[in-house]
This record gives structure tokens, sequence and C-alpha cells, in this order.
């Protein structure tokens, strides 16, 4: 069903002649190899001692059946693996990690003799390309410490230099010992709270008495709103995170705090991390005390297809929801209703913001970078197309100029930076128009017919970010530009309504359509199409995930003008939401969905 443009072309005879070469010059592995003699969990080689070092070697190492992936990564596996085993002697923090290797190593730590052994930390990239581990050690517990590849079966590894280290308390306890966040776009570090302490002059963070310390700079020439969360912490009670600037505790200023992912108790903070700025990162226990063992990860924001404005409950602190919130535009008032996700079912409670005018078209979404939907409008003037953005962050707002009258509004993260681009698309000349937030350069493609409905996503076998997209209703027909080539897909027929979302959580786009003749959904994913019918012919689909629960799969959605009430079919069991929110002038803002329509 999908046909890519310039296909590659292939010789099995050149494909022939490299693995024959590649056999010939050893890179397979030989039929008399030997594994090490720790290759497999019951022959784990003992270490002794509150520190130390081993030599080991990964070459000829095999993973056992039914051996974990030792990955949080989705799709990861660590391989060649080695195995050790370490009992500890004190109630104390205790340090593992690869000094020196040529290869890209992962840890693992875990207790228990057999499988299924019970997690307890893991790491693949701290300085470099060598990993660390900090985790709580208990006086007399044995615990399993794994070696090996990073998501690579192809190579052998070689040798490594695998030291550990018992100490008092963690080693980034004090504010002036942070630890140094050496990856700037992606990365994550295995910590533990273990006897850490609270200093003098120490703020509150959000709750907590045993906080330890991170600096994170981004070195690079450009802005990135970036996403810090122990979400990858599989035993966690509870954290918080807290973000501030200044050289020592006495000057520091909070940028953002957080005490509770939504329906766990870890915690996550999006910020704009601009370019030459150290940021302090205190991870601390949550309202009730307790010892850890975290992951704290942390990446480039992933723009949602949806509206979460979240929630600001006053000194820094934001709770985020990660689900759509229930909002609609009152061109008649100029007034924004949002019903934020985690509102008690019950209640009838809902924020109103002031901001537009009839006519308006909302625009809304992240602007800013600090993980919230600002609310947002494109206005036609005499002299173009007006933008007016309410940031979320500091309330501030601001005016650009940017398009023609006769413009559609296709808002999204084109250069990846973690932020909403400004941009347009001029069906009179089928040229998109980018403002980029990166650099503030521009993007000028042409792309699509002037009867094409432009539609934004982030489609499967593309580069991470929004990509330049049409409907073609006249052939029921997807184009997807995918660098230099282009994706077409036929998926649905004229008069269908493009709905594009997370269907199989995944974390990309799917292609889907609403057929408003018979209400029906038609999602077509990898190697299926769901067909759900959900809905009324005058009904608008408002598409994204709006049950805030276990996973990120997007719901069925429709808002019903004609009675101001939403209808959503909950991915999750199957669980039905009808609630009364909303007039039959209003323009429903919980998706962008409604400018592809």
């Amino acid at each position: 069903m999908k046909y890519t443009s310039n296909l590659l072309k292939r010789s099995n005879k050149i494909g022939m002649f490299f693995l024959s070469a590649l056999i010939f010059c050893g890179f397979a592995t030989s039929v008399n190899a030997v594994a090490p003699a720790n290759d497999n969990l019951a022959d784990a080689q003992t270490l002794s001692g509150a520190s130390g070092a081993v030599n080991g070697n990964t070459v000829d190492a095999t993973r056992q059946s039914g051996e974990y992936s030792h990955s949080f990564a989705s799709g990861t596996t660590v391989y060649r693996t080695v195995w050790y085993q370490w009992t500890a002697t004190e109630n104390k923090p205790v340090v593992f990690e690869i000094s020196s290797s040529g290869f890209d190593s992962s840890l693992a730590v875990y207790t228990g003799a057999n499988y299924p052994l019970t997690w307890v930390s893991t790491n693949n990239d701290t300085t470099g390309n060598r990993p660390r581990v900090e985790f709580t050690a208990t006086a007399g517990t044995t615990y399993k410490i794994l070696v090996g590849l990073y998501n690579d079966q192809n190579i052998q590894g070689g040798d490594f230099t695998l030291q550990w280290a018992t100490n008092n308390n963690p080693t980034n306890d004090n504010f002036a010992n942070a630890m140094n966040l050496e990856s700037v776009l992606t990365g994550s570090v295995a910590v533990s709270n273990q006897n850490a302490t609270k200093e003098q002059g120490e703020p509150m963070h959000v709750a907590g008495n045993r906080s330890v310390w991170f600096t994170f700079t981004n070195n690079l020439p450009t802005d990135y709103s970036m996403t810090f969360s122990t979400g990858n912490s599989l035993h966690t009670t509870g954290t918080t995170l807290s973000v501030y600037t200044g050289s020592s505790l006495q000057s520091l200023t909070p940028v953002v705090k957080n005490r509770n992912m939504p329906s766990t108790n870890r915690s996550r903070v999006t910020f704009l991390a601009k370019t030459g700025v150290t940021y302090r990162i205190a991870l601390d226990e949550g309202s009730n005390p307790n010892e850890w063992n975290a992951i704290l990860s942390w990446g480039i924001t992933t723009i949602k297809d949806y509206s979460d404005f979240a929630r600001d409950v006053g000194g820094g602190e934001i709770r985020y929801d990660d689900a759509a919130d229930i909002a609609v535009f009152r061109p008649s008032n100029g007034v924004w209703y949002i019903r934020n996700s985690s509102t008690n079912p019950f209640s009838n409670d809902f924020n109103a913001v002031q901001f537009g005018t009839s006519g308006d078209t909302p625009v809304q979404g992240d602007y800013d970078g600090d993980g919230r939907t600002d609310v947002a409008v494109a206005r036609n003037t005499p002299n173009g197309k007006v933008w007016y953005i309410l940031n979320s962050f500091d309330n501030t707002y601001k005016v650009v100029q940017f398009g023609l009258t006769g413009d559609k509004p296709v808002t999204g993260d084109y250069d990846f930076d973690g932020r909403v681009d400004i941009a347009v698309f001029r069906p009179s000349n089928s040229v998109w128009y980018i403002w980029k937030s990166s650099d503030g350069g521009f993007i000028v493609k042409e792309f699509g017919f002037s009867t094409d409905i432009p539609v934004s996503g982030d489609f499967k076998e593309t580069p991470l970010g929004t990509d330049i997209a049409v409907f073609r209703p006249s052939n029921g027909t997807w184009y997807v530009l995918n660098g230099a080539n282009t994706m077409f897909i036929p998926f649905g027929t004229a008069g269908d309504k493009p709905v594009v979302g997370d269907y199989d959580d995944d974390g990309k786009s799917d292609i889907g359509v609403y057929r408003p003749s018979n209400g029906t959904w038609y999602v077509f994913r990898y190697n299926e199409v769901q067909i759900v019918q959900w809905g009324l012919p005058d009904d608008i689909p408002m598409t994204g995930d709006y049950d805030n629960n276990s996973n990120d799969l997007y719901d069925f959605a429709v808002y019903r003008p004609s009675e101001g009430r939403w209808y959503i079919l909950r991915s999750e069991e199957n669980i039905t939401e009808i609630r009364s929110f909303g007039l039959s002038d209003d323009i429903p803002v919980s998706s962008p969905a409604l400018l592809a329509q």
C-alpha cells in the first residue's frame, strides 16, 4: 500500500562478494570459539571488597535463552553479555562503572540467583560510551552485574575494565559535587539517594530531604526544549525534580519543578535550555521519605499533536497531564475554555482565558518550549496573517506577522528543537513557508496541489520532527516528504477528513481518516487497518490521547456542535466518556486536527 520514489537498486553479486569478504577476513565467529568463563549467569565471576577493579572481555560471549534485553529503551538489546557477582558488606551507595573499553558498552544490575531476576539499575552511556551505575546497596545482599555490547550483535566488543567503589554518601550528594551531564541532546544516568542529605541553605525543591545534584549545559549554538524524567525507573517509590539557574545555593533561581508524572509517583520537567546556560538539577525524594535507585533520562522534547495546557500550582511547580484537555475557543467573546484532563470527572471546574476575537483561527501549540500548550490565534488583516501567542512559561505574549490572508496554518516542530514553528501552506502556489524556531531561518518548499489538505505529523520511516505532507481528496492519496523522496500512500476517499495520530503507541504518526458519511474512523497502521464507528456526519473529529492511562494510544473523540458535547472512546478497555463542554458556535481546540479539515 506504500510506495517510495527513487528506489535504491542493489546488486546481488556485489552483496555476495562483500559477505564473502567479511567471512574471509574473520569477522564471523569462528567454529571453535570459546566463550568467556563468566558468559552465563550461573558462572558469574565473584568480586570482593568495598572497592576494586577487574579486567574482562566480551569476545565470543553469548546471550542465554530467555535472557533480558537489559535496556529500558524500546527495541534495543544488550549483546555479548558476561556476568559478575558482588556482595555488599555495608548499607551504603556503591558505584560500578566501565573505566575503559573500545566499544559501546552497557551495565545492568540485578538481585536473585536465577531467572527471574529483580532489576536494580542499568545504564548505557554516562561518560562518552562508558556506562556507570550508582545504586543503593544492602549489607548481605548479592548483586549480579552484567557487562555487554549495546544494541549491536554483529561485533565482538573486546577488553574492558570494570571498577567499583562504596561511598558513605552519593557521589553527587552536595551542590558543589554535582554530576555533570555531558551528553547534551539525549542520555541517562543511574543514581541513588541512599544516605543523601540536605545541605544548609538548600531550598525546598518540592518535597524531600535527600537530594542529589546534576549540572546540564547546552553547549550547542541552538536553544532546545529538553525533557528530564525518572519515568524509566522501575522501582522508584517517589521522586521530585527541580531545575534552577545560579552558581551557588544562595543564588538559585527556579526554572521549573515537578513531583508527579501522570499515573505514577515519578517526575519529569520540561524547559527551554538556552545555549551557553548551565542549569542545576536537583533530584529528591517524594512527599514520603524513601530511598531509591533511579534512572534520570533526558532528551529533546517531543511535541504532542494534541493540547495539554498543564497546571501551574505555584512556586515554579508544574503538573503535567500528558493527556489531551477538553477545550474550546468561543469566537463570540474571544475566550478559551479549558477543562484540564486531570480534573475530577465529577467536577465542573475549568479555566477561562481571554485571548482572541471573532474571526481568529486557533493555532495553539508549545511555542516557548516549556512542555505546555500555549494559547494562540492567527488573524487575517489587510496586511497579511498576524499571529498572537500567549507564552505559558512567563505569561508574556508576542505578535508576529507571517503569511497571507488565504494561507492555511500548519504548525509543527519541523526543525526538531522541541518547539512549535510558525508555518503556513499557500494554496495559490502550493508552497509551504516555515519559520524555524531553532535559528530563525526559513524553509520554503513547493509541495502539493492547491486543492490538497495539508496535514501535520511525524510519520513512520521519516526523520524526527514534523513532516511536510498532504492528503489529496481527488485520488484519496497521502503524500509525505521524506528527505529527498516522496512517500505516497493510497488511503481514503473524497470527503474524508484527515485524523493523524499515534494509534499504535510507537511514537510515530499514523495515517487516518474520518468519514462523515458513515461516522467511521479508518486508521492505517503497519500491517492492518483499524475501523471504528464513532461519530455522526456533522461531528468534528478531535485526535488525541484523552485518557491519561498506562499507554499513549490515541483515543477516538468527536465534538458534536449541535449538543455542545464531547464523545470519547478511550483506548484502554474501550471506556466511553460523554462530556458537555461548549456551545454550538465554539471551535474545539483539543488538537490541531481542525486545521486539516
